[in-house]
């Protein structure tokens, strides 16, 4: 709980600190002039919409020490991040709520290909805004009464909501109302939130999905996949990637070879592009038509010696 001083009211520390510590700020100001009054509703809104849209890519992942439950039966009260660092990467997940719908079927996809992750060094931790108990008790019943009986991976407890707070990822903010109560604003729960940590603790991918909205477990790992062939070979990952597929260096050079060969600008797509057009006895079709890379792909030379065999057209 926050230090509070009579009086002052002055909170020392809550996961949204910015918004309040600006609204205690202005708290005394606001009331002077209704101009002050407006500004500072705006700012606050201003700073809460930041807090919601803002991402971790690129920065070192919030650190904490919360309760979780462990091996799926085993309560521990200080588990941490810190714990991974130089030793495996981190998929972090955040969920909504225990015994809830959707999120059952994500915790057990999962689970089902855990063994995948592993084989990748990539441990996989879950978190929701839920006690450690109401973990346990979950994880204790049945998937056909709506469980997720074995399931082995960590699970934090996240009561405090520090941590979805932390990450960017609670559903809601705390504020000050007119009478200067703190109220929370928003659900409080964590979105479907997932962060790729690599071994120094730096924050490699992030996606969040509102609530009703599950993930595909495949494309995270596909996520995962990509990162390591990166790290491994120095080359960028395009558009629809997958483990074994080409990627390219970052360059024009291999740019343009990648283009190439990936069937863009194929002569056999161009001709049968042509071709159809050609049938279609529409000549100011063929005229416009420019292929697939926009006339530079050869479609000129093309279509004149198409013309030549179908003159009847």
């Amino acid at each position: 709980m926050p230090a509070c001083h009579a009086g002052g009211r002055e909170f020392e520390s809550r996961p949204d600190r910015k918004l309040i510590l600006i609204a205690k700020l202005y708290k005394d100001i606001r009331g002077k002039s209704s101009f002050m009054m407006l500004f500072c509703h705006y700012l606050e809104f201003f700073l809460f919409i930041i807090g919601i849209v803002m991402s971790l890519v690129g920065s070192k992942a919030p650190d904490f020490i919360a309760s979780a439950v462990i091996n799926g039966s085993e309560i521990t009260e200080k588990f941490s991040l810190k714990d991974y660092i130089g030793k495996k990467e981190v998929l972090l997940f955040f969920y909504p709520k225990d015994f809830t719908y959707i999120c059952p079927t994500e915790i057990i996809a999962f689970q089902e290909y855990l063994e995948e992750f592993k084989s990748r060094n990539v441990a996989v931790i879950g978190c929701s805004t839920d006690t450690e108990e109401t973990h346990l008790a979950w994880l204790k019943t049945p998937l056909e009464m709506g469980g997720i009986e074995g399931v082995t991976y960590p699970i934090i407890a996240d009561a405090s909501k520090t941590i979805a707070a932390n990450f960017g990822v609670l559903a809601g903010n705390w504020s000050y109302d007119d009478c200067d109560k703190l109220k929370f604003e928003g659900i409080p729960v964590a979105y479907r939130a997932t962060f790729l940590i690599d071994k120094e603790g730096i924050v490699r991918h992030q996606t969040v999905n509102d609530l009703p909205i599950g993930r595909n477990i495949e494309e995270m790992l596909r996520i995962v996949d990509m990162w390591h062939h990166v790290q491994k070979h120095g080359e960028v990952c395009p558009a629809n990637w997958n483990k074994g597929k080409r990627a390219m260096k970052p360059d024009s050079t291999s740019l343009k070879e990648y283009m190439a060969s990936s069937g863009c600008c194929s002569s056999s797509k161009t001709n049968t592009s042509e071709e159809s057009l050609l049938t279609s006895k529409d000549s100011s079709i063929i005229k416009n038509d420019s292929g697939c890379c926009g006339g530079g792909c050869g479609s000129n030379n093309s279509i004149k010696e198409l013309e030549k065999t179908h003159a009847d057209i």
